[in-house]
């Protein structure tokens, strides 16, 4: 069957010129580099490159390159010709090794400067730094994060809770131990964050570069089962094969599943411990009331509800402490950022029925997520357990997406498609063929039983291949 993923074209315009790029759907793993692309200009006597980028927007008409998480980026092969490219262009721009553990710096093109990372976000972790083109949107001489409490020096913050910094310390002055790995930040050397604080100015791109998946030589037979679905795709994570989909370019509603994009955003752009106080405006209807106005509880907490028991709540509750307007802002350039060009929000919770999307769209919602934020997929099987995080305030969650005690679960959020009857469920399960561990993604909409197809399509597969 045809791997629609990987014979996808995303178009790239640099300086005006039109180059159509393969995106291989496979992308994203043991490598990560990060690439700083300077933008400048002439101004009061400041020379600059004056680069930008632009891409297809789904009217096909060029726009400016959106800052946030883009899973193209993820495919080496894509990597190197924008890499390429801005080296023929000889613009300025950081490449960040995450790999060799080396940061180079380029003028014109030209090498300027090598400097040893130090430290780096560790994989699995809540604060992973996700993949994707972002830009510098401020910059602190001794900026005290919120998170660990400590001040990180000549910092330049990229994306929501994610920045470059010198070698942090505590308020007592007390350097912080030496750690192989830090909050999701890249630590570079006191010298060497100077360096760049002084040379690369507010606004220039910041390119996070991954290499987790890659096509390989893991082979399928394909044989056809009955689905009663509307619309669905079951493919495999890491080779993107596809067992079965129908309909799956067709425009649905997101449901109860929009519910992980507004996870995802909240993980990336809130500081995940820090208490916020419930609001009035914030109780709305949901399955499982659980919030009271006054009461105190981190994002970490809402978390829980919002994807064990698709809490309207702790949507609401999330998006209204960064401003609704401003939060489904973030959720639609996240969506655009990770080649989700087919989707639409309108709100947090789902329940709007201008939220539009396509079954082949979640399914790199969820590529993006196992890949960076795995921990969501774990908190909404029930799963997730950290001695480094709180466990859970509420007691009694329940998990509501239909697959309690199946070993096979990495994840779920399943519900209703707005106000329609009808349901919408993103799985992600553990598929064991021979020696073989894989992670398979089922998205399944328009059923009257989506977990239950999920759990049949699964079924077969495990007894088909």
């Amino acid at each position: 069957m045809e791997n629609k993923e990987s014979n996808s074209i995303f178009d790239l315009r640099v300086m005006n010129r039109h180059i159509p790029v393969p995106l291989a759907g496979g992308a994203i793993g043991g490598i990560v580099l990060v690439l700083i692309l300077a933008i400048s200009w002439y101004s009061e006597g400041l020379a600059g490159s004056n680069q930008r980028v632009f891409l297809e927007n789904k009217n096909g008409e060029p726009e400016i390159f959106i800052f946030g998480s883009w899973p193209a980026m993820e495919d080496p092969e894509f990597f190197k010709k924008i890499r390429g490219n801005f080296l023929k262009e000889k613009s300025d721009f950081v490449e960040a090794n995450l790999s060799t553990m080396k940061l180079t710096y380029y003028k014109k093109g030209v090498l300027d400067r090598e400097v040893e990372i130090i430290a780096k976000g560790k994989e699995g972790f809540l604060s992973e730094t996700p993949a994707g083109l972002y830009g510098v949107e401020s910059r602190s001489r001794n900026r005290l994060s919120g998170i660990s409490k400590v001040y990180m020096p000549w910092s330049l913050n990229f994306h929501g809770n994610y920045f470059i910094h010198g070698l942090p310390y505590f308020p007592s002055g007390r350097p912080l131990n030496p750690r192989s790995f830090t909050g999701g930040c890249i630590q570079i050397s006191d010298e060497d964050a100077k360096y760049l604080y002084d040379e690369v100015p507010t606004d220039t791109p910041v390119l996070v570069f991954e290499d987790d998946f890659a096509p390989d030589n893991f082979s399928y037979t394909f044989k056809i089962p009955l689905i009663t679905g509307t619309h669905y795709l079951a493919a495999d994570l890491k080779s993107n094969y596809v067992f079965l989909e129908k309909n799956s370019s067709d425009l649905v509603s997101p449901g109860a599943v929009t519910k992980l994009m507004t996870a995802l955003v909240a993980s990336e752009y809130m500081d995940l411990g820090e208490d916020l106080v419930v609001s009035e405006s914030s109780m709305v209807p949901t399955i499982r009331p659980r919030l009271k106005p006054g009461m105190k509880i981190s994002p970490l907490n809402l978390l829980y509800p919002l994807l064990m028991e698709q809490s309207n709540e702790a949507a609401t509750m999330l998006s209204r402490f960064l401003g609704p307007v401003h939060f489904v802002d973030l959720m639609d350039k996240k969506a655009q950022a990770i080649g989700m060009t087919h989707t639409d929000f309108a709100d947090a919770t789902g329940l709007n029925s201008e939220n539009k999307t396509t079954t082949h769209d979640l399914f790199k919602l969820a590529k993006h997520i196992y890949a960076n934020k795995r921990f969501l997929l774990e908190i909404a099987a029930g799963e997730f357990k950290n001695a480094a995080y709180e466990a859970p305030s509420f007691a009694d969650l329940e998990q509501l997406n239909g697959f309690t005690g199946n070993p096979d679960l990495i994840g779920a959020v399943s519900g209703n498609i707005g106000q329609d009857e009808k349901e919408i469920s993103l799985t992600v399960f553990s598929f064991k063929n021979g020696a073989e561990e894989r992670a398979i993604a089922i998205i399944i909409s328009g059923s009257e039983d989506a977990a239950g197809d999920a759990a049949r399509l699964f079924s077969w597969i495990k007894g088909n291949y």
